[in-house]
């Protein structure tokens, strides 16, 4: 068993993670504690975005060493869709207060960063993640062996001196984008072990199955008897993360590699479904709460039990529809621009 299996599912792992988000985005009511506790940290399926993009960024910047072009394919990815979505989504909830410096806000992400407009937290949390990778990586390539590793833990604690400072500067809402810091670093380290290939040794998997036990129980722990409402809301409740989802990626590939080995029919009809939603994630993940936003102001929250459920199936089905169509018309366009720059030069 080696580390190479979380390249392997990655596609599925992403797929997974944006289908645990859209699930915690819907206000559903749980008879269950299972149900109740796996809806709560939902938005847990954000820090396998995370810790996956970091790995992906690994390999990004081996391919690409030249940073500008590194930087230029993030954007290609990612703002195509954002935008497209962010402005749809402008004109039809917030045109009543519409103004230049509005919609500047809401649309470039310095309203999140300033406390001003904004449509998303999670794409200008990533931007400024992939901003200061190089500079990480510049260093982190300098070290070898067991220096990385203690490189990569001393980056990681920065993010507790960040929430400090931000607890006690009234930047609070931005502490969910500093606890995150770290499980985007660790996905960076884990992209080198996946790059050489190394071995998932027995130490590192009862390791990795003890932090997913400690991680779940803290989870429960904080969600379920914490009740000071300014500790959770302060992101108390995004450190079990750190511990659980980057394990939950590595114990979950394993089983599904092994599952592929003995029964590869079966893996395949498991995987395949998670893959596409994973391949259309960003845009998914874009539309899902936006869509819901959109049917509330001009439909209506729905008082009885049956509206609710009508406008929530309505936001997903549109938004199962929608999203792919969005990814494949955007590659669609960019293959045109790429095959255009290719037959210019060639010309």
């Amino acid at each position: 068993m080696t580390y190479k299996s979380l390249s392997k599912y990655r596609g599925f792992l992403m797929g997974f993670a944006i289908l645990w988000v859209m699930y915690f985005h819907m206000p559903l009511k749980f008879a269950t504690e299972i149900g109740w506790f796996t809806h709560r940290i939902g938005f847990y399926g954000v820090d396998i975005f995370l810790f996956l993009s970091g790995l992906g960024v690994y390999f990004s910047l081996m391919k690409r060493p030249n940073v500008l072009r590194f930087y230029k394919a993030r954007l290609v990815r990612i703002l195509p869709a954002y935008v497209i979505v962010a402005c749809v989504s402008y004109c039809l909830l917030r045109l009543d207060k519409a103004s230049a410096l509005d919609f500047f806000y809401y649309i470039s992400g310095i309203g999140y960063w300033t406390r001003h407009t904004r449509f998303d937290w999670y794409i200008p949390t990533q931007l400024a993640f992939y901003l200061i990778t190089p500079l990480f990586l510049f260093f982190y390539k300098k070290l070898g062996g067991k220096k990385q590793i203690i490189y990569t833990a001393i980056c990681m604690s920065l993010s507790v001196p960040l929430c400090i400072i931000m607890y006690y500067t009234d930047l609070i809402y931005l502490w969910g984008t500093a606890v995150r810091l770290s499980v985007f670093l660790l996905g960076i380290h884990t992209g080198s072990l996946v790059a050489q290939n190394k071995k998932v040794t027995k130490t590192s998997l009862i390791l990795n199955i003890a932090a997913f036990i400690v991680g779940t129980f803290l989870a429960y722990y904080i969600n379920k008897c914490v009740k000071e409402p300014s500790y959770v809301q302060s992101g108390l409740n995004c450190y079990p993360a750190l511990l659980m989802m980057p394990s939950f990626c590595l114990l979950v590939s394993l089983v599904l590699s092994a599952l592929g080995k003995k029964l590869p029919k079966l893996e395949k009809v498991i995987v395949s479904p998670f893959e596409f939603f994973g391949k259309y994630s960003l845009e998914l993940y874009l539309l899902h709460q936006r869509l819901q936003s959109i049917i509330y102001k001009y439909v209506g929250h729905g008082e009885q039990t049956m509206a609710k459920i009508i406008i929530q199936l309505s936001a997903l089905i549109i938004t199962l529809i929608v999203a792919p169509l969005l990814g494949m018309a955007i590659k669609g366009i960019r293959d045109i621009i790429s095959k255009y720059k290719t037959r210019k030069k060639t010309v």
